[in-house]
């Protein structure tokens, strides 16, 4: 049988014509809606990525919807530039099924920089409508905007004037670096809210959308800066900056590098950036200037008018008060209603109108200045403060002013606040009153702050000096205060300060020095005087001289001492006399025959039987203890176991029984002076030859001391019979107590010193000293003499210079 072979095309078409069925099948579309956000029309692309083919390219409005796209086919959707707008990033989409696809655009913030305009909406106003004010810095004047409207929403549109002058951008710089024009002459310009009336409400702050502070800056020409200024010790300027004529916006970044005080980094604004503004109100204030700025001059009683203007800052409004910060001048009207931002009408406050439109338009009105009739001269600046709520809010200064009144001052001729009294006396203090601006009135002089029992006798002075006469009573309490004479005349009154001592009460001795000062058993002083004529044996009694006794040619007497019997003794070395007093009568008795009495060893003994004991000497041989006999007037050598190398003083026991001297080793020795015999200590006071003692007292309790002076100083407490050295108490060498001219010892616990001017207590126990200047003023006073006082402390006598006879007294001490 035969075979048929037929081809493989053949039976592929059959097999197509069959599947046909005999008819066309037709193809699957869907469709792409592209709608916009955020703006009305924007320039779209459609591409269908699958052909490469655009499908649309225009602008597009609201939504467009493209139908009959093949399934399958992938579309690319992209939106263009719109002003203002950020572009939408560019979507990819597949047709498998009915697509959407949404291009949103978002706002930029701010608005597009322009140099020489200000654009944008103020964040945080809410003042209504306002206008934009311009001050420009190097000219130091403020103007408005051109179109400086501020809009209630805080819209704003307004150009920067054109100034009428320029100075150097780097005047008062040092720069290094690259420059491409002269310093080219520059304006700064800052931007101000204001009301609609004018009133400054804060500042405007602009911004680049990346937080760089704009600073606008004109420019007469162009230029290049690349390089640092240095503008002071303070202040360094990083630049690299290129202007054109006009204005031109520059951004300020302070960069904190730590070694200047201001250090900022200065770069142009690029041409696209986009700015936002901010408003910062002010603090709430209120500005006062004088629209008469010249000198003012009133007198006190007067009153004067001047016209000012209230400049409201930071939106302040409301009731505000005013002074003046110079005493006794007052301003009225003192309470002001400062209007609304909102302009309310100023004619129902009373006030006057506006400024100038391009000047801050400040509330005006007229105050009057009074001064008070007791006002006080002045001259210097006077400040208008202004408060509110009892804060201080602004002020205005007047800078020459000055104030005129009759009136008078006080003053001391010496130029010195101090003066010291006395309880019991009357002090009278020199005063000079000063009558100034034709004053010609009376002025009654008080005291103010006086402690008790100090007074002043009413006085009254109308010009010159006067003597005021302070009352000091007896019983004043001593002590230092604080006090002020007060001038008194209708509303006038003047303080003069007065730093007051008040001394314990003193007795008045008369003329001439009182030396030897000694207290007797009971309680009465005594002491000698040296006067012109003569020396005179003093007794105070009861706070009075009771008695007084001539010692003719006595010479320089200066040791008072009491006997047993109640007879009084002095010695004195300059004639070589002995003066005894009883019941009146005195004796004298010459016993330096042959030799003398040194100086420094005046002190002598008394017995028991009323008998005198001294050293005496005749300059060759060994000086001698020598006892006189009242009675009979004659003086016997008593033999002593040691002798004195020179005049010593000498001694008694309280009792009279033994009289003691220093011998040449600086031991003591006693004398019974009833038996004759004579002991020397073991204990010594010093180093042989190298000091002695100056001075023997007995305390209250009737113990005996010895003040040895030598390389070392001491007080020491002697037992008179046993010759032990009860108490020593060392005294620095280099103390003032060491170089004192007296020594009065109270008990085992108190000593007192006594230099030329002042007395010194010392404890003995502590070695604490208290110093007690005296009376009067520093070298015309001195000290002449110390002793116990009549129930504490010490007396003594003090006045002017022993050479030259003054007024003598007796003070007591605590």
């Amino acid at each position: 049988m035969k075979k048929l072979y037929v081809s493989s095309a053949i039976l592929g078409l059959t097999a197509l014509l069959t599947a046909c069925g005999g008819g066309d099948t037709p193809a699957i579309t869907h469709s792409l809606t592209v709608k916009l956000e955020g703006v009305p029309a924007a320039p779209v692309t459609v591409t269908n990525t699958s052909t490469n083919t655009q499908v649309f390219s225009g602008t597009l409005e609201g939504s467009k919807t493209f139908a009959d796209l093949k399934a399958g086919a992938v579309f690319k959707v992209e939106g263009g530039a719109v002003n203002g707008q950020t572009s939408p990033t560019a979507q990819t989409v597949t047709l498998n099924g009915d697509k959407t696809v949404t291009l949103n655009y978002t706002a930029l913030p701010g608005v597009a920089l322009d140099p020489a305009r200000v654009r944008g909406t103020l964040s945080g106003w809410a003042f209504g409508t306002g206008k934009l004010g311009v001050t420009l810095a190097n000219s130091r004047t403020t103007v408005d905007a051109s179109t400086p409207t501020i809009t209630v929403s805080g819209n704003v549109d307004a150009g920067l004037p054109t100034p009428r002058a320029t100075f150097p951008f780097l005047y008062g710089c040092d720069f290094t670096g690259q420059q491409g024009a002269v310093n080219f002459g520059a304006e700064f310009a800052f931007l101000e809210a204001r009301t609609a009336q004018g009133d400054s409400l804060g500042e405007v702050d602009e911004r680049t959308a990346d937080g760089r502070q704009v600073t606008r800056v004109y420019s007469d020409t162009a230029a290049q800066l690349r390089g640092t200024a240095i503008c002071s010790d303070s202040q360094r300027l990083d630049l690299d900056i290129r202007v054109v004529p006009g204005w031109n916006a520059l951004s300020t970044t302070e960069i904190n590098s730590g070694e200047y005080r201001s250090d900022y980094r200065i770069r142009n604004i690029e041409a696209n950036a986009r700015t936002t503004l901010s408003f910062k109100r002010a603090p709430e204030r209120v500005d006062v200037s004088f629209r008469d700025t010249s000198a003012l001059t009133m007198q006190a009683g007067q009153q004067v008018t001047r016209e000012v203007a209230l400049a409201q800052i930071g939106g302040i409004s409301g009731q505000v008060t005013l002074e003046t910060d110079v005493p006794g001048v007052t301003v009225e009207p003192s309470t002001i209603n400062l209007p609304g931002v909102s302009g309310a009408s100023l004619a129902r406050s009373g006030l006057g109108t506006p400024g100038r439109a391009v000047q801050p338009q400040a509330v005006g009105t007229s105050l009057t200045f009074k001064a008070d009739e007791s006002a006080a001269s002045y001259s210097g600046s006077l400040n208008v403060i202004v408060k509110k709520g009892g804060n201080e809010v602004g002020r205005g200064t007047l800078y020459t002013f000055s104030l005129t009144a009759p009136d008078f001052f006080l003053f001391f001729p010496s130029g010195v606040g101090t003066a010291q009294g006395f309880a019991g006396e009357q002090l009278t203090l020199p005063v000079v009153l000063n009558p100034v601006e034709g004053f010609n009135d009376a002025v009654s002089l008080t005291l103010e702050g006086a402690p008790a029992g100090v007074s002043l006798t009413p006085t009254s002075v109308q010009s010159g000096q006067v003597n005021v006469n302070l009352n000091v009573a007896a019983d004043a309490q001593p002590g230092t205060y604080d006090v002020t004479i007060v001038g008194t005349s209708r509303t006038r009154v003047h303080r003069l300060p007065l730093h007051l001592r008040i001394n314990p009460r003193r007795l008045t001795l008369g003329l001439g020095a009182v030396e030897g000062l000694a207290l007797a058993g009971n309680g009465d002083l005594w002491g000698v005087q040296q006067g012109q004529g003569g020396s005179t044996l003093l007794h105070s009694s009861g706070g009075q001289v009771a008695e007084r006794f001539p010692l003719e040619g006595a010479g320089s007497l200066t040791r008072t001492q009491f006997a047993q019997d109640g007879s009084v003794w002095v010695s004195g070395v300059h004639m070589g006399h002995l003066f005894r007093i009883q019941n009146g009568v005195v004796q004298k008795f010459f016993v330096a025959g042959g030799g003398y009495l040194a100086p420094g060893a005046e002190q002598f003994g008394l017995d028991a039987l009323g008998r005198a004991w001294y050293i005496w000497s005749d300059g060759v041989h060994t000086p001698e203890l020598r006892r006189l006999d009242p009675r009979t007037g004659q003086s016997i050598t008593v033999p002593t176991v040691k002798q004195a190398e020179r005049v010593v003083p000498v001694t008694n026991d309280r009792s009279g029984r033994y009289v003691m001297f220093m011998a040449s080793d600086t031991s003591l020795v006693h004398v019974d002076t009833t038996t004759g015999q004579s002991a020397a200590s073991a204990a010594r006071l010093g180093t042989a030859g190298m000091g002695g003692v100056r001075a023997y007292m007995l305390d209250r309790e009737g113990n005996l001391w010895a003040w040895y002076n030598g390389p070392a100083t001491s007080l020491t407490r002697l037992d008179p019979e046993t010759l032990a050295f009860e108490q020593q108490v060392n005294i620095d060498a280099q103390s003032n107590e060491s170089h004192s001219d007296f020594v009065v010892v109270e008990n085992g616990q108190t000593a007192w010193f006594g230099t030329a001017q002042t007395l010194i207590r010392r404890e003995l126990t502590t070695g604490a000293s208290t110093v007690f200047s005296l009376p009067g003023q520093p070298h015309e006073t001195e000290l002449h003499s110390l002793s116990l006082g009549p129930t504490s402390g010490v007396a003594y006598t003090f006045g002017g210079p022993s050479y030259n006879p003054s007024q003598e007294y007796l003070g007591l001490q605590r």
